[in-house]
């Protein structure tokens, strides 16, 4: 059973994160019709989706955690949010590693600290760690198509922002 306040953090938790969503996903519209000139390179054509299902994917937390599916919302949020789209940024863009640690870190604490159920800490941590080792091995393994990228300022103010 969830207790009053671990539902009232997951509620804060998935609307910080849907913010966060919402963040990245005005972020990457703004790269490609500002910067890039309406130009899409493979990775935004990539994590823009991504970034737009961060969004729908924490609203849906939010609504999930509010009608008393904390289970279902916390694990969506946890899996969505801290494990898959810092994997797929890492892999599409260069100079990430750190920051996508950094961010696998901060956000899995808030997680496992504060929303997630007793039960589904232990897999969580299983999780951020196996995370952190892809990253760190994708480190090795340099693959062609990654490219450069300004992201990684935004992303470490953002990340600090959500963790707060």
């Amino acid at each position: 059973m969830v207790d009053k306040r671990q539902k009232q953090a997951g509620l804060w938790v998935a609307g910080v994160f849907s913010l966060l969503g919402l963040a990245f996903l005005i972020y990457d519209i703004y790269i490609v019709f500002v910067d890039q000139q309406g130009r899409f390179d493979l990775s935004d054509k990539v994590l823009m989706p991504v970034a737009a299902t961060m969004l729908v994917a924490g609203l849906v937390s939010l609504w999930l955690i509010f009608k008393d599916h904390h289970r279902a919302g916390s694990g969506l949020l946890f899996y969505y949010f801290v494990l898959i789209p810092p994997i797929v940024a890492d892999l599409l863009l260069r100079q990430m590693a750190a920051i996508v640690v950094i961010y696998i870190i901060l956000l899995s604490f808030i997680m496992i600290a504060l929303v997630l159920r007793q039960e589904a800490r232990r897999m969580a941590v299983l999780s951020a760690v196996f995370a952190g080792l892809i990253v760190l091995g994708r480190e090795l393994w340099d693959p062609p198509i990654r490219v450069d990228t300004e992201l990684g300022d935004f992303a470490i103010v953002a990340t600090v922002v959500a963790a707060r």
